[in-house]
């Protein structure tokens, strides 16, 4: 079981480069005394509370945070075996009564969890959440080998490019290279590309100059509770 009352959110906006100002922002789930995110959700799936703790941080988020500014998206992070679980059902007729708006899921790849991909169970479920006018995004693509043929066979509406890409991409011509390729396919596509890991002026930039129309990243805005965010 979990410990609810050790866990929080921040917040981290994602911005519009065209307009100057944030599409919307990603929900992060923090703890209390485990200071590094990633060693958070090992845990958890080590307990086997993986699937909770996925479920109950949207829950939290949404009826702690109601209303929400309709404009902004909510981008929060799902595992992809969490889709599959016994209990997503459950979840999706809560999601339908609560009739929440713009919410984006953000699948999150492991290697756990690359059996689940081709199933038809998931890509049902992904179906079955986007009749409600759930969005999908996947994230850090280009970090994981498998990352073209998921983008493929979901096709999301949005994909984050790893934060590798962004962090010096004003000095690196092999990563100003790719991000005119992911930017090409974008543009060509119904699929909005957003990039990870902005850190400078420089960075940001150099990213506007080839196209990426939205990012995400220190430079923009530093992850901070919802209260504190404009």
């Amino acid at each position: 079981m979990l410990d609810r009352d050790e866990y929080y959110h921040v917040v981290q906006h994602i911005f519009d480069v065209s307009t100057e100002s944030s599409l919307g922002f990603e929900v992060l789930l923090r703890h209390q005394s485990l200071t590094n995110p990633e060693t958070l959700f090992k845990k958890a799936r080590k307990q086997g509370t993986l699937v909770e703790l996925d479920l109950f941080s949207i829950k939290k988020f949404l009826q702690k945070n109601s209303p929400i500014n309709h404009n902004h998206k909510i981008f929060f992070n799902i595992f992809p075996s969490t889709l599959v679980s016994s209990v997503i059902h459950e979840f999706f007729s809560w999601i339908q009564e609560e009739q929440v708006k713009n919410i984006v899921f953000e699948l999150n790849e492991s290697n756990d969890d690359q059996y689940v991909w081709d199933s038809y169970e998931f890509i049902n479920n992904i179906q079955m959440f986007r009749q409600l006018g759930i969005e999908i995004a996947i994230d850090d693509v280009g970090k994981g080998q498998s990352n073209l043929k998921n983008i493929r066979n979901i096709n999301p509406d949005y994909i984050k490019l790893d934060k590798f890409y962004g962090f010096n991409i004003s000095d690196s011509v092999e990563k100003k290279d790719i991000l005119s390729a992911f930017a090409e396919v974008s543009a060509n596509s119904n699929i909005k590309l957003i990039l990870e890991g902005i850190e400078t002026e420089e960075d940001y930039e150099t990213a506007k100059k080839l196209g990426i129309s939205y990012m995400q990243g220190f430079y923009l805005d530093i992850p901070k509770p919802i209260k504190e965010s404009a």
